[in-house]
């Protein structure tokens, strides 16, 4: 069967602090540290280095490694900053988003649920508080939750859409978190739309060569695959498999998944020559 791997957009994966968050409360929990010593804010220059550093070992996809960066960055803030500041909450969200790509997705709904408790007093309707709708949202539907991951999803995408536009890379991710969860329940036509939305908008905004429009072409592809469109998902297949080579360092997973997805479209149309060149 075709690989169906990880239907996300570009934006999905550990987040950085959003700066569109409101300057006053932003500015109050600032003032929590002004004036501390200066090994306090070593501290915290040291956890925000194990963030990005976290980030980076996400994007390797050496999650285990991504894992034990959060967790000492989290251990210097919640004893810092405390555990209701939107810094805490970042790293509570990128945990859950780390530890549902390692499918543990009860670990990676606990730690949603903190950023999300966090968010929604900070912040109340707030992009960052979209941010974790969705990615509660794809916990559930990776558990067969379907109605709550629905919910979930469709209150993440009108949040994106009132607060951040339809072309912003957040609410393409959230639409495309939508159309992941119609397809799990055999919905694919609708899920259709929304792919070919967000691929249009990927294509607009980054362009037909970018890495996040490979994702987009992958997506819209199984989609084909699962309505037995062969031919369409294999020109989508390889317009992706085309980025990724040109993109990633060889060897990431990304290219894998790829590799299996044109063999297999190959097999379907009887072609197996051409599936085992690959």
């Amino acid at each position: 069967p075709v690989e169906t791997g990880e239907k996300r957009t570009e934006a999905d994966g550990p987040e950085e602090r959003n700066d569109e968050r409101p300057e006053k409360t932003w500015n109050a929990q600032q003032q929590d540290v002004e004036g501390e010593p200066e090994a306090v804010k070593e501290r915290l220059q040291e956890a925000c280095a194990l963030v990005q550093q976290g980030r980076e070992a996400y994007d390797r996809a050496n999650y285990q490694e991504s894992v034990a960066l959060f967790l000492r960055a989290l251990e210097i803030y919640e004893d810092i900053l405390g555990a209701e500041h939107l810094e805490t909450a970042l790293v509570y969200h990128n945990l859950a988003v780390v530890y549902q790509k390692l499918s543990a997705y009860k670990l990676a709904e606990d730690w949603c649920n903190k950023a999300i408790r966090v968010h929604e007093k900070v912040l109340e309707v707030h992009p960052d508080a979209a941010d974790d709708y969705d990615v509660l949202a794809q916990i559930y539907e990776k558990q067969g939750k379907y109605k709550e991951a629905e919910a979930l999803s469709r209150k993440a995408v009108r949040m994106g859409r009132e607060l951040l536009g339809e072309e912003h890379p957040n609410t393409t991710k959230y639409l495309n978190s939508l159309a992941v969860i119609y397809e799990a329940q055999g919905k694919y036509e609708e899920a259709e739309v929304l792919y070919q939305q967000v691929l249009r908008t990927m294509e607009k905004v980054l362009g037909e060569k970018h890495v996040g429009t490979a994702v987009g072409y992958n997506n819209l592809a199984l989609n084909y695959w699962e309505q037995e469109r062969y031919r369409e998902a294999e020109v989508l297949f390889q317009k992706s498999f085309a980025i990724r080579k040109e993109v990633l360092e060889a060897g990431h997973p990304d290219i894998a998944s790829n590799y299996h997805n044109l063999a297999a479209v190959y097999e379907r149309q009887g072609r197996f020559a051409e599936a085992e060149g690959l």
